[in-house]
């Protein structure tokens, strides 16, 4: 992992109502900030790929950091049924 830490843990939250969407958050112990790179260079697409898709956001905790990637969500018929 180039800009984090164990431990690691993944969120995958579906928003529904007003202004559906879906929320990833990747959480570890780095305070690392990810950077981002161009295409192209080997191992360095995640963050562009993610950058252009959804809304991506850095949000410092203790220890290390949450990243979030917010996926607006046109049709929310298409979303999942949570129990």
């Amino acid at each position: 992992m180039a800009h984090g830490a164990a431990p690691v843990t993944f969120a995958l939250t579906v928003r529904k109502g007003k202004e559906p969407a879906i929320v990833i958050d990747v959480t570890d112990a780095s305070a690392d900030l990810p950077v981002q790179h161009l295409p192209g260079e080997v191992g360095h697409f995640g963050l562009w790929i993610a950058e252009e898709l959804s809304r991506v956001t850095v949000h410092p905790a203790q220890p290390g950091k949450t990243v979030r990637a917010t996926f607006d969500v046109i049709d929310a018929s298409l979303l999942p049924s949570v129990p």
